[in-house]
């Protein structure tokens, strides 16, 4: 679980990394998982 709280006066690309960040973090682990033959969806 990742729970996020930016506050109200975010922009636009302030939202864009928020979210990109941890979403190239999972990409990365679901990579390193596939690798390894532990996940095939």
């Amino acid at each position: 679980m990742c729970v996020l709280s930016p506050p109200l006066i975010i922009t636009t690309a302030q939202v864009d990394d928020l979210v990109g960040l941890p979403r190239a973090g999972i990409e990365r682990a679901m990579a390193d998982v596939r690798r390894e033959g532990l996940w095939e969806g």
